[in-house]
């Protein structure tokens, strides 16, 4: 599958896939509950995984000054979001983070080589284009290019994290 595992390769067809159906999932709660409720929802969700990939970065690296520098990559890419006031927008970023950093871990490993990265980020970056191209053939979606770039940025700093993360154990295996 592309080099990628198969929990990486079904997140990003549930990704595609989700353009069906997330709006109207999302316009129901938030019709019955309320946008404050949507906001809290995915404040407390991406808190949850905030907390996860913490403790992640802690345990790969065993140190907390060695996972520093992907917690300071991991909080300014969560900071840069910060100018997006639709709350789904922000989550293009953080799902195509996510997808990206798993392509990473599944094409580049432990490798330095920059070419396996640029694969890995491509095929992040393709099913984020094969969201935006599927939405615009739903009668209730539309394509967007802020859309692309936003599935691309998430790609990019889900590829910095990863690097990030793991260049301390190239360090230590190339001792």
């Amino acid at each position: 599958m592309l080099g990628l595992s198969r929990l990486t390769f079904f997140l990003g067809c549930f990704f595609v896939a989700a353009a069906s159906f997330s709006r109207p999932v999302m316009l129901v709660f938030k019709k019955h509950f309320g946008e404050t409720a949507f906001v809290v929802v995915v404040f407390l969700v991406c808190a949850a995984a905030f907390v996860l990939v913490v403790r992640f970065f802690y345990r790969y690296t065993g140190s907390i000054l060695r996972c520093l520098p992907a917690c300071i990559v991991l909080v300014a890419g969560i900071a840069a979001t910060g100018f997006l006031r639709i709350t789904e927008e922000r989550l293009h970023v953080y799902e195509y983070g996510l997808l990206a950093w798993l392509a990473c871990r599944d094409i580049a490993g432990l490798s330095k080589s920059y070419k396996r990265y640029a694969q890995a980020l491509a095929l992040a970056v393709m099913f984020g284009l094969l969201d935006e191209g599927f939405q615009r053939f739903l009668p209730y979606r539309y394509f967007e290019w802020s859309d692309v770039l936003l599935n691309i940025y998430g790609c990019l700093w889900g590829g910095v994290i990863y690097f990030s993360v793991t260049s301390y154990q190239l360090s230590v295996t190339r001792k």
